[in-house]
């Protein structure tokens, strides 16, 4: 995993107009993984998380629904559902995937979501989850017309109360609505798509604890980093890590992924409280990349010699990677 993704910073460097050596020696003995060629050299170190069991499972209750889901839809529509994780089946160890499975498709088969998109292609089945559980669908819509709230919901869900077709659904009540989905959206495709994306709201207890486990595991591989010492004495030196986590999607891109931002701080603060207890001079800093160098989380590093770190601000390198 760690080899592809040093073919991949060499690769986006390298497109970037930099000068890149993969595999330089360094004074020390060995190598590390690549020295860019700037105004002053830098050298990376590149190294990556392995994947989690539980994304991986995940992973496989998405691909799952998705396969059974997609002989539902027509053949030229595209269905995106957006899931809170933390609202699957938690009652296994570390996740019960045939009854996480089972939660997403009842929740989809009770609401007739796929025939309410019929009528707009987008539903943010959050609002009406946020109303009184006893409420039908028809008194949701209803409410928000009259009273403004839940912004244009109501106005854009009007629509289809006096639809013959819709009437079923209507006498539907918000509880039924309760679940792991919490949006969905159909456009148009070629050959029929179902695609599920985690955007995790409030951590379950299951949750809370695949956090700790995660950012236990980047202080982990940063110290063993730290103590292999692949770096070159006297210059420049980064060390970079690929890390994809269910719970931190977003995290390099917080602004943009605002379930993101507590991930972020998170992970800031775990490098830079392994960073304090070990003095690496040469190390100006620790990248944390989603898998992909554009989208990198930046942690200096508090003990680097303050003249390399002001070589490393000379750098073009800082353009791309902080």
């Amino acid at each position: 995993m760690s080899r592809v993704l040093e073919l991949v910073c060499y690769q986006y460097f390298h497109s970037q107009g930099l000068q890149v050596t993969p595999e330089p020696a360094v004074s020390g003995g060995g190598e590390t993984d690549l020295r860019i060629d700037d105004t002053n050299p830098v050298y990376v170190e590149i190294t990556r998380l392995g994947t989690p069991d539980t994304e991986l499972e995940i992973e496989a209750v998405y691909q799952s629904v998705a396969e059974q889901l997609t002989g539902q839809i027509p053949r030229n529509k595209y269905l995106r559902l957006d899931v809170n994780s933390s609202k699957l089946d938690w009652s296994g160890t570390p996740l019960n995937k045939t009854g996480s499975e089972k939660m997403i498709l009842k929740q989809v088969q009770r609401t007739d979501l796929l025939k309410l998109l019929q009528h707009r292609d987008g539903l943010r089945l959050r609002d009406i989850q946020s109303m009184s559980s006893d409420w039908t669908l028809r008194e949701v819509i209803e409410d928000s017309v009259r009273y403004g709230t839940h912004g244009t919901f109501g106005a854009d869900w009007e629509g289809i109360l006096d639809k013959p077709q819709f009437a079923p659904i209507l006498q539907t009540r918000v509880e039924a609505f309760e679940g792991p989905v919490i949006s969905a959206m159909m456009g148009d495709a070629t050959g029929g798509l179902v695609e599920l994306h985690s955007d995790m709201n409030s951590p379950s207890p299951a949750a809370s604890k695949q956090e700790t486990r995660f950012l236990e595991r980047i202080e982990r591989k940063v110290e063993t980093k730290l103590d292999k010492g692949q770096r070159e004495s006297g210059e420049v030196n980064i060390l970079c890590i690929g890390a994809t986590h269910w719970l931190a999607r977003g995290y390099a891109k917080s602004n943009t992924h605002p379930l993101g931002r507590n991930q972020q701080v998170k992970i800031q603060n775990t490098i830079h409280d392994t960073l304090v207890q070990h003095s690496v001079p040469e190390l100006v800093g620790v990248v944390m990349m989603e898998d992909d160098p554009a989208k990198s989380l930046w942690v200096e590093n508090p003990s680097a010699a303050s003249d390399l770190v002001t070589a490393y601000e000379s750098t073009d390198v800082t353009r791309f990677i902080g």
